[in-house]
């Protein structure tokens, strides 16, 4: 039994240890300071930023963040800052994993306008399959139902959510032509608005749907035009096990071992 169990763990830490696809701490040994446009995203592909720039000045997690500052009108957002996967089309995710992106933004509660997040897009950066953000006064925003003119709902009624705060966005492969999102804050998955639950998103066309790319978001949700600053830190894309797949693993690794063992 103890050789199982040996066996279990050494299987789990190899899946967990996957090289990522995207991983950035947007540190001065992947990212220069300045302009984030072209630089280097420690994966496939180099960013495509519109005026984000590189920054070691605070907040920070390590010595350098991502700042981007906009003027943006009211209930205006913009997708100013993204990796793509793959040069076109998208990823197609197997059976038993998810295609998890996170990054950690920061949250001031002095600018409650402000809201800053992370967005999935499918098939070719033409499909923005999902959306969440948050900013400084507990005040979230996710996008449910699937395409650009989807609504954005917040919830009030969350406990302000300042510092550095960790967004998640899980993507599994439902069917060929369906993607299901679970969205998860700080290691777990707590939205809700009016008792009505989108902790997961179903994204369904009639084509192959293919996960293509994800951006960093800023968001203006002010009643008026202002200067926006969303900042983000330790960007990261990778393909992760579904939480019941090291469980059946698992299970069939032990008896293997069993049946060899008899």
């Amino acid at each position: 039994m103890r050789l199982i169990l040996l066996s279990f763990s050494v299987l789990s830490a190899s899946i967990a240890g996957a090289a990522p696809l995207v991983d950035t701490g947007f540190e001065p040994s992947i990212n220069a300071l300045g302009g984030l446009h072209g630089q280097a995203a420690n994966g496939p592909a180099p960013w495509t930023s519109t005026g984000a720039t590189v920054v070691n000045t605070g907040p920070t997690l390590g010595l350098q963040s991502a700042r981007y500052s906009s003027f943006l009108a009211s209930g205006a957002y913009d997708h100013h800052s993204r990796v793509n996967l793959v040069p076109s089309g998208g990823i197609f995710i197997p059976a038993g994993w998810s295609l998890k992106a996170s990054v950690d933004v920061y949250n001031d509660p002095n600018t409650p306008e402000v809201v800053t997040g992370l967005s999935g897009w499918a098939n070719s950066h033409t499909d923005e399959h999902a959306f969440f953000g948050l900013s400084g006064d507990g005040w979230r925003l996710a996008r449910h139902g699937n395409g650009p003119l989807a609504p954005i709902v917040g919830n009030i009624a969350n406990p302000p959510d300042t510092g550095w705060h960790n967004i998640a966005l899980y993507v599994q492969q439902t069917s060929a032509n369906t993607l299901t999102t679970t969205y998860s804050l700080d290691g777990g998955s707590p939205y809700t608005h009016n008792g009505f639950t989108i902790a997961t998103h179903v994204g369904t066309v009639g084509f192959l749907n293919q996960i293509s790319d994800f951006s960093l978001v800023t968001y203006n949700r002010g009643s008026s035009s202002a200067n926006i600053m969303g900042i983000y830190d330790n960007f990261r894309v990778e393909l992760v096990p579904e939480p019941g797949s090291l469980v059946v693993l698992g299970l069939g690794l032990a008896l293997a071992l069993r049946r060899k063992q008899g």
